[in-house]
């Protein structure tokens, strides 16, 4: 099915014949599902079990064929729109995997095929993850929008679950031998969005330069709270998994990602701006990260004290720069509206991931 799209699409439909019971089957974790092989090693009084190397690599293939409408591996173009279908699709998976708020436990092989989708979908991620996707954070039942301009509406929580269920995977080594994890791609992929959406502000009229400055703030709240839940999950997996090397993009290639192999395909294309803006970009995020990772260890986190901030606030103000409204008060403004609901991210993100803890 990974080589024929439109047929993955119609296996998994939920609306198509028996699409969701494919997926309970294939991808669920509950009564029914599927029983996929295992290794067994005995080490001492113990028995370690494992899935099997090979278990689901071709059904990753597929669900990444049939959410996308895409063959696997194919270079991601600009994120979304989606078909119906394959929104239907996208949306139930999420939805299947974190049905009893098991999302963050994504099989080793869906890993990265899934991450590769979720970024495909970085324009209903961002939008779900910032709070201004339809009911959010609540989400919908089922996708938005009809014919080939459709977006999924998951819930917040769910989706942030399953983000951090696929972002330990490893997607390549870097030049020193270290795995490259989908948490950098993802994170990549948030990021030159949020000048993408900054610049356009999705629905929001641009005419002049003085109308894009005066929503700057409104947009700025959304990114704020996008990057508290990213920043979020990339804590979550420091604790988690202590040797997970993340940051690569930014410590290794200073942005460079497209001379990172296997990850240049995972990252979707970005517009001019976005990519001046972000290359303007002399913050480096991990360090935010890793370092309110140490708050969390220690117990020091509060409303004041998420470093994590400051990366976000750092996008803004290079973001700003490219548009000839460098310390202006608009730019202040955002930036505060931005720390502000970074805060509301963030927690948000700490509540959901909890839910497994």
């Amino acid at each position: 099915m990974s080589k024929n799209p439109d047929a993955s699409t119609a296996f998994f439909n939920p609306e198509v014949d028996n699409g969701q019971a494919h997926l309970d089957c294939l991808i669920g974790n509950g009564d029914g599902a599927r029983e996929w092989p295992q290794q067994h090693v005995v080490a001492g009084p113990r028995v370690i079990t494992t899935d099997d190397p090979l278990s689901r690599h071709g059904l990753g293939l597929a669900l990444e064929a049939g959410t996308t409408g895409n063959e696997p591996g194919a270079a991601l173009g600009t994120p979304g729109p989606h078909s119906e279908g394959q929104a239907r699709v996208m949306q139930a998976v999420i939805a299947t995997l974190d049905n009893g708020g098991k999302g963050d436990t994504v099989p080793e092989n869906l890993k990265v095929p899934l991450g590769r989708v979720l970024n495909d979908y970085t324009a209903d991620t961002h939008a779900i993850l910032g709070g201004y996707a339809p009911d959010s954070p609540v989400g919908q039942d089922r996708p938005t929008g009809s014919g080939d301009s459709a977006s999924i509406t998951n819930s917040k929580e769910s989706l942030l679950r399953v983000m951090r269920g696929v972002s330990d995977g490893v997607v390549g080594d870097d030049a020193e031998g270290k795995p490259i994890r989908v948490f950098d791609a993802l994170y990549e992929a948030q990021r030159q969005y949020a000048v993408e959406y900054l610049d356009t502000g999705q629905r929001v009229p641009q005419s002049s330069l003085t109308e894009n400055v005066t929503s700057w703030d409104v947009r700025s709240r959304s990114v704020g709270e996008a990057f508290g839940g990213m920043n979020a999950i990339g804590t979550d997996m420091i604790h988690d998994v202590r040797d997970a090397e993340i940051g690569k993009i930014n410590d290794q290639a200073r942005y460079g990602y497209h001379g990172l192999g296997a990850v240049a395909n995972m990252i979707p294309q970005a517009g001019d701006i976005a990519q001046r803006a972000v290359d303007a970009a002399t913050y480096e995020w991990s360090k935010g990260v890793s370092n309110e990772a140490e708050l969390v260890a220690r117990g020091d986190v509060s409303r004041e004290t998420g470093l994590g901030m400051h990366s976000t606030k750092g996008l803004i103000q290079d973001w700003s720069a490219t548009r000839g409204a460098e310390g202006s008060e608009a730019t202040k403004n955002a930036v505060q509206e931005a720390g502000q609901s970074y805060i509301t991210g963030r927690e948000e993100a700490y509540s959901a991931l909890r839910t497994r803890k």
